[in-house]
């Protein structure tokens, strides 16, 4: 099998380098599921080669400058998506709440159901050092929760691991 021709044609440009899904999110600042949306809904064109999905340059180019993407150099926050959400539910709620609305005024505004409004009432009306301690309170149960389960769990692994060396011992006295 003959080597590949690597020279280049004298005055040829080499054609930019295809982009992999993560170097499209890092160039569009945005999570890689976003890139996957992109190329669903066909606003980010693809390449497949070899099994994998790439991207040119200019495509992830154009996307950006449509969707005003940050530059590759700008920190994005440390928050998640649905962080940034729950928060502006949140905010947007809390609004409502102090313009003096009703329940169902707020549901329909806000278009969340009456429960979510009213647990961001209890939290709207809890004043911040007793949600503090509140939330302490119930990370510190979950935790006692957990460690009671990993031990119950250890106690289940205990008694199956004796009784597989009692049926051991029994199989090798039968025989």
């Amino acid at each position: 099998m003959a080597a590949p021709d690597t020279r280049r044609l004298a005055g040829a440009e080499e054609p930019p380098a295809l982009l992999s899904r993560r170097d499209v999110a890092k160039r569009l600042g945005r999570h890689i599921s976003s890139v996957r949306n992109y190329e669903r809904d066909g606003s980010l064109p693809f390449i497949r080669r070899d099994g994998r999905v790439l991207f040119e340059p200019a495509a992830v180019d154009a996307l950006a400058a449509k969707l005003g993407a940050p530059q590759p150099e700008r920190r994005r926050r440390r928050t998640s998506p649905t962080m940034r959400v729950r928060g502006e539910l949140a905010a947007k709620v809390f609004s409502l709440i102090r313009s003096g609305m009703s329940l169902p005024e707020i549901v329909i505004a806000a278009k969340l159901p009456p429960e979510t409004v009213r647990e961001l009432w209890r939290e709207y009306r809890t004043p911040f050092e007793q949600g503090e301690r509140e939330r302490l309170e119930r990370e510190s149960e979950e935790v006692a929760a957990r460690v009671v389960r990993e031990m119950q769990r250890e106690q289940r692994a205990d008694r199956w691991m004796r009784h597989q060396r009692e049926l051991a011992q029994l199989r090798a006295k039968q025989r």
